[in-house]
């Protein structure tokens, strides 16, 4: 119960915007492909970009995961030694192979590329 109050207070925080025809989530993050090329750049402001909001999609997934009555709620465990650089090549790469995602929010792109890289053991 207190993880779906969390939840729903965090994601209160962004605004939505639900579109009349096709019924999407649109949050701060952009979609999926703005952050899969600015995850692609070699150098410059769009790379930080994507380390900051990769870095704070974990940080926020791991303070949920701190209050998850239940393990079996995690979607993914990122290991302790994850690195920013390649939390950004899985996202870049996942999002390179999987283009019918890339008019998703970016949020739902990082949290399967995440899910798929990273599963719970």
């Amino acid at each position: 119960m207190m993880f779906k109050i969390i939840l729903a207070i965090a994601f209160s925080m962004f605004p939505l915007t639900i579109g009349s025809q096709n019924p999407s989530v649109y949050i701060h993050g952009g979609n999926a492909e703005d952050i899969v090329n600015k995850c692609d750049e070699r150098t410059g402001p769009g790379l930080s970009y994507c380390f900051g909001y990769l870095l704070g999609v974990a940080d926020m997934h791991n303070a949920l995961n701190a209050v998850l009555s239940s393990q079996k709620d995690n979607t993914y465990c990122l290991p302790d030694n994850t690195s920013v650089s390649q939390l950004t090549k899985v996202v870049a790469k996942y999002g390179h192979d999987h283009p019918e995602e890339l008019n998703q929010a970016a949020l739902f792109l990082v949290n399967n590329a995440f899910a798929r890289a990273f599963p719970c053991k």
